[in-house]
């Protein structure tokens, strides 16, 4: 969690508040809802965005919610096993970890999930986030030399 930031924004405050939370934290991929993303796509402000990423990966929050092992429910084996960390150094970082906490305890009654809902968008995406130049292409086994099968990886 680095940065939260809430309000009733209309679409160029919203597109402004994201290129400038982009150039403060500069972030390669970014994760839109699908159903807000609808109507973001047809105004020409969106195009301002696109080139600050990487990759930018359209999220349909319906169709997993409620999934078992990628829902929203599974993200507390996260938290538990320390995959999901919070900053509590400073005033700053406190208060925004205290919204994703407060979300969390609440959820799913809670008034509004949006930090919570922002986080899991991450846990159905991840094979999508991964640096594929660090990913092994080709595994040897170690056969030809002798050794056991998990002498490691090529690339």
């Amino acid at each position: 969690v680095l940065d939260v930031r809430r309000g009733k924004f209309g679409l160029r405050e919203m597109i402004e508040n994201i290129e400038e939370l982009t150039m403060k934290h500069g972030p390669t991929v970014c994760i839109f809802e699908e159903n807000s993303a609808k109507w973001l796509r047809e105004d020409p402000t969106w195009n301002r965005l696109i080139p600050l990423y990487r990759k930018v990966i359209g999220h349909n929050t319906g169709r997993n919610k409620q999934d078992p092992i990628i829902g929203v429910w599974s993200m507390g084996s996260d938290f538990e096993a320390g995959r999901i960390r919070l900053p509590y150094g400073d005033e700053e970082a406190r208060s925004t970890s205290e919204l994703l906490i407060s979300e969390t305890l609440a959820y799913p009654n809670g008034q509004t999930d949006d930090v919570l809902m922002a986080l899991w968008f991450i846990k159905p995406n991840v094979k999508q986030l991964m640096p594929l130049e660090n990913i092994g292409r080709r595994f040897n086994r170690g056969l030809s030399t002798g050794g056991h099968s998990w002498t490691g990886w090529d690339k």
